[in-house]
Order: structure tokens, then C-alpha cells, then sequence
């Protein structure tokens, strides 16, 4: 297994030097992240043994989903005819008009943030001695927040990072940093409110995949202000999610080191062996392409349950599914899981093809054209293969919403941005 995965990592590094000449693609960044999750669970099969191996079906299927998605990188190549290859240089009064939209954000993010904080309070009182109890109300639904709330402090601190991280390295603005601070503590409260890391985990997904695409964008020079926020976050984020796996874990005796290395060893290398038993037995679905899709089955079905009050389809969230490993139950897995439970063979070797043709397509957009939506979808389309050893993004609602919302913002600033 690791010997094919080198392979197509050698294969997806010569395509960097020949085809995209560009060193942060979303072919390399694929097969690096899956040649190191597979490295770690190797290691955790030789030393440790926490999990359980996965059969040769399940490796042989995430071999040819790897190979399609490979060749759909290379198929973009030869269409890229596609693409309108029109270099546009964002100016400065688009970068004004991207931070009055995060002006205009801010405030509607932090005064939902706060209603939140209210409500969870009431609730539960000292949140640290209730970490546990909120965790299995919202894991067995007893209670929930009002879902505005949830819509607009997700989406609103996706589209923050998307927004102010380019601020930030294409123009010096010293409260920009104070912004991207906000946004991210606004979305870690957010995911301590029900004691979870998911969000705030997307949310720094997001803010890696859009600083490697602004500097492909302008071949920026390299300065420390560019890596020093991100490194800063990256240590708080660390220190802050393994606080909130310590207050709802009842293993009190692990110290806090051996927490965060057994703990991200649970996070990332068990979802290879839950992907292992969900081939076996597949995540159960009575609607084509349920999980793949299954933002948009809700957003259709929320839309029919405010006008008619009834519900046109049922709910399958992977979220309430555990896998049965050696480690014991985890409900998480990586993409193939829901590819294979939507489609079944065929399928995973289709939407893995067409994975890799829409995320190359959207970075050669990018190379040719350097927009500011270009450099946002290609950070979605990054930040989904950094999340894909943790499962998938089309499930939620928020994701389709927030490329909604991308779209919208563009056209703004298509309108307003052009130079005089």
C-alpha cells in the first residue's frame, strides 16, 4: 500500500515540476497528506496496534480512487481550453471592497457568537464541570441550538478566513490580524459550545488552503508575517481542542501529552480502519448520493419543511454510525466511506475522477485568471482534500452555502471593483 501511494506521489511530484509548475497543487497536496496518514498508520499497526487493519478490498479501493483522482488532474490539462486565460490583477479597491464585506460580517458573527454563549450558559452554568453532559445531549439530540445561530457563525467564519487572509498578505493592514484572531476564537466558542473540534478543524483548513493559494496567485515573496499568525493559530488550536477533549474525556489519569499524541492518533489514523469496516459494512442510505450530497437534500428539505411542515427525506447523518475497531467505536471516517456507501464501486471511482478534474480545473483557473474567487474556490477545493482523512464537507449544509455566498460576494465585487 505505501509503495503504490510513493509511487503516485513521485508521479504527482514530476507533474508539478512539468505541468503545473507550481510546488502547492492540489495532485501533490493529495498524495502527501495520504502517504503521511497511511506512514502514521503503519506505525500504529507495528507499535502500538490500536486499530484494526483493513481488508485487501478496502485498500485495492482506495488505490484505484487515488489512481482516477490522478488522472483526473491530468485531464484538466488538455481542456484547459476551458479557461478564459485572462490575467486579472486584484487591485486595491477590491481588497477595500473585500474588507468592507468583512466589516459589514463582523459584527453580525461576534453578536451570535454572544446569543450563543447566553443560551449555552443558561443552559448548562459552568461550562467546564459540564463537558461531558453537553456532549451526549448533542450527540443523542436532546438539545440543540437554534440553527440561525449555528448558519450564521459557521458560514460567516468561513467566509472571514476565506476574506482576510487574502487581505492580509496582499495588503498591510495591522486589524486585519485582529480580525482573523476573532474569526477563529468565534468559531472555536462555536465548537465548545457542544463540546467538539469539527468546525474550528474545517475552519484551519481553510485558512491553510487559502494562504498556499494567494501565494500561488501573485508569486508573492516569502516574509515572516505570512507563516507567524498561521503558526500561532495552528499552537492555540492544538492546546485549545485537546482542552476540550480533556474536560469531556473521562480519562483523567492520561496527562495532557499523551492525550494530545494518543488523541490525534484516534482523530486522523483511526478514520483509515473505520473506512475498513464501513466497506464491509456500508453506511446505510435510502437517497442517491445522500452523504456525498446530503447539504443539499437538507437545505431542499428545510426549504419544503417551512413552507408545507413536513420532511421529504429522512436522516442519515454519518454523524450517529460507529465503526466497530480494536480501539473501539468511532463515528468518523475518511471520504471513500461515503463515496462507497452513495454509489458502490463504480461511483467511487467516478466522483474521485471527477474530485481530481474539478480541484486541478479550479487551480489552473486560478494560475490563469487570479481572482480573488479563484483563489477562494481553490481553497475550498484544497481544504477539502486536507479534511478528507476526517470525511467530507458535502454532508453539511453550511459548505454549499458557503460557496453560495462566494459566488454572491464575487459579483459584488465584479460590480464595484473595477478600477476607474
Amino acid at each position: 500500500m505505501l509503495f503504490v501511494l510513493f509511487v503516485l506521489l513521485i508521479i504527482a511530484l514530476v507533474q508539478s515540476k512539468l505541468f503545473y509548475k507550481k510546488i502547492l497543487n492540489p495532485s501533490l497536496i493529495f498524495f502527501i497528506v495520504w502517504f503521511v496518514d497511511f506512514i502514521f498508520y503503519q506505525i500504529d499497526q507495528s507499535y502500538y496496534g490500536y486499530f484494526t487493519p483493513i481488508s485487501t478490498r478496502a485498500q485495492i479501493i482506495f488505490i484505484v480512487s487515488a489512481i482516477f483522482f490522478l488522472i483526473g488532474t491530468f485531464t484538466v490539462k488538455r481542456t484547459n481550453g476551458l479557461i478564459n486565460n485572462v490575467e486579472n490583477v486584484i487591485n486595491d479597491l477590491q481588497l477595500n471592497l473585500l474588507y468592507k464585506i468583512c466589516k459589514f460580517i463582523m459584527p453580525v458573527f461576534i453578536i451570535s457568537i454572544i446569543a450563543k454563549c447566553v443560551i449555552f450558559v443558561k443552559r448548562y452554568g459552568n461550562p467546564f464541570q459540564s463537558m461531558i453532559l453537553i456532549r451526549d445531549e448533542y450527540v443523542q439530540g436532546v438539545f440543540n441550538f437554534p440553527f440561525h445561530l449555528d448558519f450564521i457563525i459557521n458560514v460567516c467564519g468561513y467566509l472571514l478566513v476565506l476574506n482576510l487572509v487574502i487581505i492580509y498578505m496582499l495588503k498591510k493592514n495591522k486589524k486585519i490580524l485582529l480580525f482573523i484572531v476573532i474569526a477563529f476564537l468565534g468559531v472555536f466558542i462555536n465548537d465548545f459550545t457542544v463540546a467538539g473540534r469539527g468546525w474550528t478543524l474545517v475552519w484551519f483548513f481553510m485558512l491553510i488552503g487559502v494562504i498556499f493559494m494567494t501565494y500561488n496567485v501573485v508569486n508573492i515573496k516569502f516574509k515572516l508575517r505570512h507563516i507567524t499568525v498561521p503558526t500561532f493559530l495552528a499552537a492555540i488550536f492544538t492546546v485549545m481542542i485537546y482542552i476540550i477533549f480533556g474536560l469531556r474525556s473521562q480519562k483523567s489519569d492520561v496527562s495532557f501529552y499523551g492525550m494530545v499524541v494518543l488523541n490525534t492518533f484516534q482523530y486522523f489514523v483511526c478514520n483509515i480502519s473505520s473506512y475498513g469496516y464501513f466497506v464491509s459494512n456500508p453506511l446505510p442510505s435510502g437517497v442517491f448520493g445522500y452523504y456525498t450530497f446530503g447539504g443539499l437534500y437538507k437545505i431542499f428539505d428545510d426549504i419544503i419543511n417551512s413552507i408545507f411542515s413536513m420532511h421529504i427525506y429522512p436522516t442519515y447523518d454519518s454523524y450517529y454510525y460507529y465503526a466497530n475497531i480494536s480501539d473501539g467505536p468511532v463515528n468518523s471516517s475518511i471520504h471513500l466511506s461515503f463515496f462507497y456507501a452513495d454509489f458502490g464501486i463504480a461511483g467511487v471511482i467516478l466522483i474521485s475522477f471527477l474530485w481530481g478534474l474539478l480541484a486541478s480545473y479550479l487551480f489552473y483557473k486560478l494560475i490563469y485568471r487570479k481572482r480573488i474567487i479563484d483563489i477562494q474556490l481553490a481553497a475550498i477545493a484544497i481544504s477539502t482534500i486536507l479534511f478528507s482523512v476526517r470525511g467530507i464537507y458535502g454532508e453539511g449544509r453550511f459548505f454549499w452555502m458557503l460557496i453560495l455566498l462566494v459566488f454572491i460576494q464575487h459579483k459584488y465585487i465584479k460590480l464595484y471593483g473595477k478600477a476607474k
